[in-house]
């Protein structure tokens, strides 16, 4: 064929290939490079495996790992750190899940079980981490893939609180959620309710989530409705400055928080200050009354922990009952 005769068969789609071909370059040229981004040849060898076996296992570099949209969202440093210590002494125990998802014409690896194993590798500067990839699904199938995943670590309460309300908010009955998550039903209606919370008693429950564990979020939530938000707030500020665990409703929810009430608070105020005044012999006489009534059982162990740990931190309890007479005898 003569190239006079291929230009004019051909030109028309050579030169729109070619003008095609300048528009990506240009936009290549603006758009900056995502490093999060999975190579294109990567993607094409992880969706024919998929296609063949349902998931891959791959060592995946951290940096790649997008974690914003996962569920879980509130963790203690020092429960990243704990693990991250645990990762050093035994290795990773279950590989994370994560989903190939597409935005924008690019690939991403996206977190959909294990934000927190991500977390702690990242403390103790681990480059890789291993996980089973799968693609990415429905975004409401994979709210329960995360969901069911996450009943076998330890998943602070307000995570799966907010994980339930949103997935209510998409026309999800507690019937239909309990049955897919398999919970109790009644487990999900209770954390619906503390999803009402206001941002600002969720704030609080994150910054002191040893105080305001699942014990207390299962008792608050039990006793229907949630009290008024500046009632609920005002209470949750008072637990924290007497750094008091407040497991059980009172009758007068509105008033108050919990069956460590304020004037259970005050009675230990005033214990403190009777044992501070009292002289070395009645103390003496104080703490084997109390080794006394363990021994016995009138008072558990657990029970005799605490009260030693409360009030006598100075001088702790010996396993022995102390007889002042004999020592003044020696």
């Amino acid at each position: 064929m003569s190239f006079k005769k291929m230009m004019q068969e051909k030109g028309p789609d050579m030169v729109r290939e070619a003008a095609r071909e300048m528009e990506i370059k240009r936009e290549d040229e603006v758009l900056p490079l995502d490093p999060r981004a999975i190579a294109s040849d990567s993607v094409t060898k992880i969706f024919n495996e998929i296609q063949k076996s349902g998931k891959i296992s791959l060592s995946v570099p951290i940096s790649k790992i997008i974690l914003d949209e996962n569920v879980r969202s509130q963790f203690s440093q020092q429960s990243i750190n704990e693990l991250g210590e645990s990762l050093k002494d035994v290795g990773l125990l279950h590989n994370i899940i994560l989903e190939v998802v597409e935005r924008n014409g690019k690939f991403y690896f996206q977190c959909l079980s294990g934000k927190r194993r991500v977390l702690a590798a990242e403390t103790i500067s681990w480059s890789k981490i291993d996980a089973d990839i799968i693609l990415g699904k429905d975004p409401i199938e994979s709210l329960y893939m995360g969901a069911i995943a996450n009943l076998h670590e330890s998943v602070f309460w307000l995570d799966n609180a907010l994980l339930y309300s949103k997935l209510n908010a998409e026309g999800h009955t507690d019937e239909q959620i309990a049955s897919r998550v398999k919970v109790n039903v009644r487990t999900v209606g209770w954390f619906r309710r503390l999803a009402k919370m206001s941002l600002a008693c969720q704030n609080l429950v994150c910054a002191h989530q040893t105080l305001f564990n699942s014990k207390w979020a299962q008792e608050l939530s039990r006793h229907g409705e949630l009290p008024d938000d500046k009632v609920l707030e005002q209470n949750m500020i008072q637990m924290i400055a007497q750094k008091r665990t407040w497991h059980k409703i009172d009758s007068e929810v509105q008033q108050r928080i919990g069956a460590t009430s304020i004037d259970k608070s005050d009675a230990i105020v005033q214990a403190h200050r009777v044992i501070t005044n009292l002289e070395s012999e009645q103390l003496i006489n104080t703490k084997n009354f109390l080794l006394a009534l363990n021994q016995s059982g009138f008072i558990t162990q657990s029970a005799f922990k605490k009260i030693q740990a409360e009030f006598f931190k100075e001088t702790p309890m010996t396993s022995e009952i102390h007889n002042p007479e004999k020592s003044n005898e020696n």
